[in-house]
């Protein structure tokens, strides 16, 4: 049965649950970057400063499909597994230092795809970060498909 929250109720919780997370730091970036979808799926969160605007390209739709699958007991990715992660921009405060999601092959964006660097000034708009839901829309072998939403 599916969970809509967390995605497939797999019994050994790897999906959606996350356990021995990390967070994976890019460092500051000299141009835009492209995510990798094994760090998605196993990372807590991605952070980087941007030193200037960037684009942070997702993994495609059949990259992703595969990085669950290889996450998962039974070796499976099914339509409707969900996962979540959060961006983090690190760029220095009140500098144009946003960063641009941009989806690769097979992957819709849903929602604010830039995630502005931290303000602390008075009335500040921007917390630095994002967080995405993760949705396989999709699982079929040649027709992958997974919807990335922002939620905050």
């Amino acid at each position: 049965m599916a969970n809509p929250m967390y995605g497939q109720n797999k019994a050994d919780s790897n999906i959606g649950w996350r356990r021995k997370s990390s967070v994976k730091a890019h460092g500051t970036l000299a141009d835009n970057l492209t995510l990798d979808a094994t760090e998605m799926v196993n990372s807590i969160a991605q952070t980087c400063d941007p030193a200037a605007a960037r684009n942070i390209t997702t993994p495609t739709a059949a990259q992703i499909v595969a990085a669950i699958a290889a996450k998962a007991s039974d070796g499976k990715c099914e339509t409707g597994d969900t996962f979540q992660f959060s961006f983090v921009n690190a760029g220095t405060a009140g500098a144009d230092e946003s960063c641009t999601m941009v989806a690769g092959s097979g992957v819709t964006l849903v929602g604010g795809v830039v995630i502005e660097n931290y303000d602390a000034t008075h009335d500040a708009f921007s917390s630095g970060s994002g967080l995405f839901a993760v949705q396989v829309d999709n699982a079929t072998s040649g027709s992958e498909a997974v919807s990335i939403i922002r939620l905050a």
